[in-house]
């Protein structure tokens, strides 16, 4: 009985994933909501026999605690304070401009990565718009769409990234995955 009190061992250890599984989602549909799921669940088990598989118990819970944080509205999506997210934004600039020398040797001609990352520090002074940077971001991924390496691909893309960060600050952390993969086909 070393699951608890009534509980064989796989129960205690169902009983244990089940808290886990609904304190990381108790956040988002509500503590009782989550406790009745967790209480309903552990009932159905009958702890003597291992007929009903773990996986399908925690399948069934999961399914039951999806339902449950679908009906609850998604809290709207909100970018940083404005000096966090022109700090974000430079920082995706400089880390882009690193490796866009990766493009501009396929694609010396093409522009567009290199103005959706001058669009971006405009966005920053105040002096474009957002939707001007989403748009120069659309050209500098159409340019990557265009170039025939990887690594100029890559940089392109980071590019891009970067210049979308004025839409959405979230953008930021793939112009850093953009500009490692664009240094890693380059060496």
């Amino acid at each position: 009985m070393a699951g608890g009190p009534g509980l064989c061992a796989y129960c205690g250890i169902a009983k244990t994933l089940i808290k886990r599984m609904i304190h990381m989602v108790a956040w988002r549909v509500g503590e009782c909501c989550a406790r009745r799921v967790f209480h309903s669940a552990v009932l159905a088990w009958c702890p003597t026999s291992r007929s009903f598989l773990l996986v399908e118990l925690i399948r069934a819970v999961t399914d039951e605690l999806l339902t449950l944080m679908h009906d609850f509205p998604k809290p709207p999506f909100k970018n940083p304070a404005l000096p966090i997210h022109h700090a974000l934004a430079l920082e995706a600039a400089d880390c882009a401009e690193g490796v866009l020398p990766l493009f501009e040797q396929v694609c010396p001609h093409d522009m567009r990565p290199r103005e959706a990352l001058a669009t971006l520090r405009a966005w920053v002074q105040g002096q474009t718009s957002m939707l001007s940077c989403r748009k120069a971001a659309f050209g500098a991924h159409a340019a990557a769409r265009a170039a025939s390496k990887p690594a100029a691909v890559a940089a392109a893309r980071a590019a891009g990234q970067a210049a979308a960060v004025a839409h959405m600050y979230t953008h930021a952390r793939h112009v850093a995955a953009y500009a490692a993969k664009a240094t890693a086909l380059a060496a």
